[in-house]
């Protein structure tokens, strides 16, 4: 927001829509499943002006989970060992000493 001729630079809005799908079946071979987890983003930033001068802007869309499962086997996108382990740390955890 320009307030006085300077780039104020201060509020930075986000928003979110995730959209989640899952089926279950039961089948011969066992529960058929399936489940999806996508992420729309959108949001404003003080870089980016489009065509107008509009600030808001989408942000993109993400894909976190994607698969389907049929008795114990799954295939597809989803969590590993790793992730659920360590309590999805991300970029909190400090890799430096490794």
């Amino acid at each position: 927001y320009v307030l006085n001729g300077k780039d104020q630079g201060t509020w930075h809005k986000n928003a979110r829509f995730a959209l989640k799908t899952w089926t279950g079946q039961e089948t011969e071979l066992g529960t058929l499943k399936t489940y999806t987890q996508t992420k729309f983003n959108f949001g404003n930033s003080a870089y980016y002006a489009g065509e107008d001068g509009n600030q808001a802007h989408n942000k993109g869309v993400t894909m976190d989970f994607a698969w389907i499962q049929l008795g114990g086997l799954r295939v597809g996108l989803d969590d590993s060992a790793f992730d659920s382990f360590i309590g999805y740390a991300g970029n909190v955890l400090n890799d430096t000493i490794v």
